[in-house]
């Protein structure tokens, strides 16, 4: 497993620096790298695609189990943790979905069978999704404009759904 950098940058800076990276080279991404703090997630950029050709970028979000009101019930068996994993796991594939264009954030989701997923993560703290996103750009220059209007609002609006999609939550 990757060593993490775990500062944590507002979401608030996270726009300031998309918005000074606008029209740059596409190397100037490599400044989104780290912890981002949200009202009630934190994004992890793990790693930044080195250009608009390579794989997607790799990133965590993680949301609070308290937050989430999972409880120890979850963990009660492996089936009922497996289940839970595979509920995020389609939730959060469910809500990229509703993506217009082309996806710029995608999910390892699952299909009919319910199985361990590594696109979901679930330790006693948090629960913890990893995606692939695709950083917007023109040619190998930077479309931090773009990113800063779907990116940030984007995901606080696909995690308060995953949030809100809890089933017997109050």
């Amino acid at each position: 497993m990757p060593a993490y950098d775990e500062r944590s940058i507002p979401m608030k800076q996270l726009i300031q620096t998309l918005k000074r990276i606008d029209r740059k080279g596409y190397k100037a991404y490599n400044d989104i790298k780290g912890t981002h703090e949200f009202s009630d997630f934190r994004l992890h950029m793990d790693h930044v695609q080195a250009d608009p050709f390579a794989s997607p970028s790799r990133a965590r979000v993680t949301l609070s189990r308290k937050a989430l009101e999972l409880g120890p019930e979850v963990e009660e068996s492996d089936a009922r943790r497996v289940a839970a994993i595979d509920f995020f796991a389609l939730a959060m594939q469910e809500e990229l979905h509703k993506q217009k264009g082309k996806p710029g954030i995608i999910i390892d989701g699952p299909g009919q069978e319910m199985i361990d997923r590594t696109a979901v993560k679930l330790s006693k703290d948090h629960l913890e999704i990893r995606l692939s996103i695709h950083l917007p750009a023109r040619g190998r220059t930077i479309q931090g404009q773009e990113a800063v209007d779907g990116s940030p609002n984007s995901c606080r609006r696909r995690f308060s759904a995953l949030s809100s999609s809890i089933p017997n939550k109050s």
